[in-house]
């Protein structure tokens, strides 16, 4: 029969029916913590490789662009392309373009008027959508953190011109950082 146990042990117990269950609540709690935070880490790391859902700063052109645009309110944005950078370097070879890359950073000082005064002015936009390949990124996803490093970008938001010879062999031609005016 019970031998022993108590009916709070083999039926649930309420807090403070004993010092096993104390210390079975405690435990739960840490281990309920442990694992919030693994969640956390988890999802951080998961969010540097892929990137965030919903309105993100996409991989995609278009998705960068309609989170650009969501993000600071600048309905009339050039066109991203829409692919990989390897990709936007091909596009470029085959075209015969040079290739603009727009790097950016939510938490960069300038990006609110680089988007909003620069991206957004029509001449500039213009001049970017139908004399190069425009692409941009967020560098805190995989790809654009590593084109920032292979083009030496050490702050953003940044724009660079580039001539692609080859995905192995990029020509850094110009490069703006920080604070850009559209002047």
């Amino acid at each position: 029969p019970g031998q022993g146990r108590s009916s709070a042990a083999t039926h649930g117990s309420t807090a403070g029916d004993s010092p096993g269950t104390m210390a079975y609540g405690l435990f739960s709690r840490i281990a309920l913590g442990i694992k919030q935070i693994g969640f956390s880490v988890l999802s951080l790391v998961y969010t540097f490789f892929f990137g965030t859902g919903g309105g993100a700063l996409g991989s995609s052109g278009a998705a960068f662009r309609r989170a650009l645009q969501t993000s600071y309110g600048t309905p009339a944005l050039p066109e991203f392309h829409d692919g990989s950078f390897s990709q936007a370097v091909t596009k470029a070879r085959q075209d015969l373009k040079l290739l603009v890359v727009y790097l950016h950073s939510e938490h960069a000082r300038h990006s609110q008027s680089v988007c909003s005064d620069v991206l957004a002015n029509e001449v500039i936009r213009t001049v970017l959508d139908e004399n190069f390949i425009l692409w941009g990124g967020d560098v805190a996803r995989m790809e654009a953190h590593q084109v920032a490093r292979m083009i030496h970008a050490r702050q953003f938001p940044s724009f660079c011109v580039l001539l692609p010879a080859s995905v192995e062999e990029i020509r850094v031609i110009g490069a703006l950082h920080g604070q850009i005016e559209a002047e």
